[in-house]
């Protein structure tokens, strides 16, 4: 029995998650395994979605231990930012606190109203997002656990030296 393409994997379990979650791991990992060789900055940011994907079938179209790589690579970027970051109780509550000190300011500052309020939806926004990323965080954990483990990726890569 042939194991799962890990990269294959990693990216179906991005797709299968909500709009949000993928904006933001489109972003914030493509920014950060994007060759800047080939993408120019400006390019990526209007269109991150795109350059990600291009990056993770580059990988997916490669020999296997490039495969390997990019998908080691993916796990922990996706880890650091999902579970580390997002996944975090105290990095919500920093995020409200600190744009509802911010709107504060700014309100305080006379700046425009409606910048004023996007700072503050943000800010009210918080718990309900660190909902949606908690469970996100969860189901990552659950993922790594059945998919992506290093037996996992090693029985993959082993599966394909026989083929």
């Amino acid at each position: 029995m042939q194991s799962e393409n890990p990269l294959k994997a990693i990216l179906d379990w991005i797709v299968a998650q909500p709009s949000e979650v993928q904006s933001s791991i489109h972003f914030l990992v493509g920014i950060l395994v994007v060759d800047r060789d080939k993408v120019e900055e400006f390019e990526f940011i209007a269109e991150p979605e795109k350059h990600f994907l291009a990056w993770v079938n580059d990988k997916l179209d490669s020999d296997e231990k490039t495969t390997v790589s990019a998908a080691l690579y993916l796990r922990e970027l996706i880890q650091y930012f999902v579970i580390d970051h997002f996944g975090n109780k105290k990095q919500w509550d920093y995020i409200a606190s600190s744009n509802s000190s911010i709107a504060e300011e700014f309100r305080a500052q006379g700046e425009d109203s409606n910048f004023v309020e996007t700072i503050e939806n943000v800010a009210r926004s918080a718990p309900f997002r660190r909902r949606i990323w908690h469970k996100v965080a969860l189901d990552w954990t659950n993922f790594i656990s059945k998919h992506l483990t290093n037996n996992h990726i090693l029985l993959w890569q082993l599966s394909n030296d026989e083929t």
